[in-house]
């Protein structure tokens, strides 16, 4: 082929590549208007139209983002919320992939796998913080939280501990350590199921954390009341009257303080 019939062909398949990327920023427009109008889903095509053409554009991706995120709801546990959840975060994900940097679509990011329960998402998010900034207090605090929001006791607990291991100060390690104390109590109230020495061994976890906690801060009502009712949930670990007794009476000693606490705050 002779030279200038090949600059003739790159010339147009440069004008062709340019006449895509005009398109696809059309798309972007026309999306972004019909986003302002409320009409998410159509917007949404829009935007899939874009990206097929050139999935560069990492607006595209973020409006995309967005548009999902409109029509998800926290509460819902549709088939259709789901999509939009999974859509959101997809759309998300590429757009982090093109802007790493940008920390307030990251942050939109880590509440969506919360929000729609893909706390996996952000527990290996966070994991992988960790791994690169072993000192990242936030990382560690952030690991307790959403295991014990998911559901991951065991793990809840072990990071709450790493905390308590790296905050300065007293009134902080007690925080972690009330927070053990609490996260305790959940597991065993409304639980009946959990009987007999495994009731009674996280009762025991969680008093003895609640103690060490009034140890370093005496007078928080919280942490007293919290230890009034490991008690009584300790107390249905057994089924002998003294045992019950012994526990229960415990409690009634806790709550006191934890008025009187009140009272002087």
């Amino acid at each position: 082929m002779p030279r200038s019939a090949k600059s003739i062909l790159i010339f147009l398949l440069a004008l062709a590549a340019a006449c895509q990327e005009v398109g696809a920023r059309h798309d972007i427009q026309e999306g972004n208007k019909l986003y302002y109008d409320g009409k998410f889903d159509q917007a949404i095509k829009r935007y899939e139209e874009a990206l097929k053409v050139d999935n560069t554009l990492f607006i595209g991706w973020f409006n995309l983002g967005l548009a999902h995120l409109a029509l998800f709801s926290p509460a819902s546990k549709t088939a259709t919320n789901e999509s939009h959840a999974k859509g959101a975060m997809d759309a998300l994900e590429n757009y982090m992939r093109l802007q790493p940097l940008d920390t307030q679509a990251r942050d939109a990011l880590l509440s969506l796998y919360i929000d729609s329960g893909h706390y996996d998402k952000a527990i290996q998010y966070f994991e992988e913080k960790l791994a690169k900034e072993p000192n990242s207090i936030d990382a560690v605090a952030q690991l307790a939280q959403i295991n014990q929001q998911a559901g991951n006791s065991d793990a809840a607990i072990k990071w709450h501990k790493k905390k308590s291991e790296m905050v300065a100060t007293t009134d902080l390690k007690a925080d972690s350590w009330y927070s053990i104390g609490v996260l305790d109590w959940r597991r065993l109230y409304g639980h009946p199921e959990i009987a007999g020495p495994d009731r009674q061994r996280i009762a025991d976890e969680g008093i003895g954390w609640l103690q060490k906690a009034d140890e370093a801060r005496k007078g928080h009502a919280p942490t007293l009341s919290y230890l009034n009712l490991l008690y009584r949930e300790r107390a249905l670990s057994s089924e002998l009257w003294l045992a019950r007794s012994v526990d229960t009476a415990n409690a009634g000693v806790y709550f006191k303080q934890a008025q009187e606490a009140a009272k002087n705050k």
